[in-house]
C-alpha cells in the first residue's frame, strides 16, 4: 500500500529552499533542519567555549547558538561578525557583535584574544560565499584555531565551485581535515565540516 510520499518530489521541494523562511525568536535563521541537528551534535561533542559566526544576517542563528549553549551548560561566548549588524544584536546576552569585514585583521585579533582557553572554538564561515573570498577567510581564520577546533564552511552545496575550493585548500593545509558529518546526505555544508588536527597548532 502506498503512503502517498514521493521522495523525488520532496527532494525537489527541499532544493527550492522552503527552510529559508524559518525564523528563530523572530529573526531569520537560514539553516536547514538537518544542519541544525548536525550543529547541535557538534556543540555537544566539542563543547566549545567560543563560537564565531561570520555573516549573521538577521541574527537568528547566533541567537539559536547562544540558547543551545545555555541548554547544554557550555556558557560559550557567541561572536557575530557582519558589515552591518541587525538591530539589538545580542542585547543582554552572551553574544558579542563586531560590525566589520570578516577579514579585518583587528577583528580577527580581538576574537583570537577571546579564544585563549583550553576549551575548543568553532568558527562558521557564512558571509560572502564567493570561493575566492572563502579561501581568504580559511587562511585568515585557520591561524586562530588550535588543535581540536572546528571550521564550518556554510553552503558549499549551494555555491558553484565552493566545495572544490575547500578540497583544494585542505590539500595545502594538512593540519586540517574534512570530517564526514553529513550522515543524512542533506547538509548544505557538505565537505565544509573541517577540524584542526590535534597537535596541528
Amino acid at each position: 500500500m502506498k503512503d502517498g510520499h514521493d521522495s523525488k518530489q520532496s527532494l525537489r521541494r527541499w532544493r527550492t529552499k522552503p527552510w529559508r523562511k524559518s525564523k528563530y525568536k523572530g529573526r531569520s535563521i537560514l539553516q536547514t533542519p538537518v544542519d541544525l541537528i548536525l550543529v547541535e551534535e557538534l556543540l555537544e561533542r566539542a563543547r566549545p567555549g567560543l563560537i564565531v559566526e561570520s555573516g549573521v544576517h538577521e541574527g537568528g542563528f547566533s541567537e539559536w547558538l547562544a540558547d543551545r549553549s545555555e541548554i547544554h551548560g557550555l556558557g560559550a561566548l557567541v561572536v557575530g561578525i557582519d558589515r552591518r549588524l541587525p538591530k539589538d544584536f545580542g542585547l543582554g546576552r552572551r553574544i558579542e557583535g563586531f560590525e566589520s569585514d570578516s577579514l579585518d585583521p583587528e577583528t580577527i585579533a580581538q576574537v583570537e584574544a577571546r579564544s585563549r582557553s583550553t576549551r575548543p572554538s568553532i568558527v562558521f564561515l557564512d558571509d560572502d560565499h564567493d570561493p575566492s573570498h572563502v579561501l581568504r577567510e580559511l587562511s585568515a581564520w585557520s591561524g586562530v584555531l588550535k588543535g581540536g577546533d572546528w571550521l564550518v564552511v556554510c553552503d558549499t552545496v549551494q555555491v558553484r565551485g565552493l566545495e572544490a575550493a575547500v578540497r583544494r585548500w585542505l590539500r595545502d593545509n594538512p593540519d586540517f581535515e574534512a570530517v564526514g558529518r553529513d550522515r543524512f546526505g542533506l547538509s548544505n555544508h557538505r565537505g565544509g565540516w573541517i577540524k584542526r588536527k590535534r597537535g596541528g597548532g
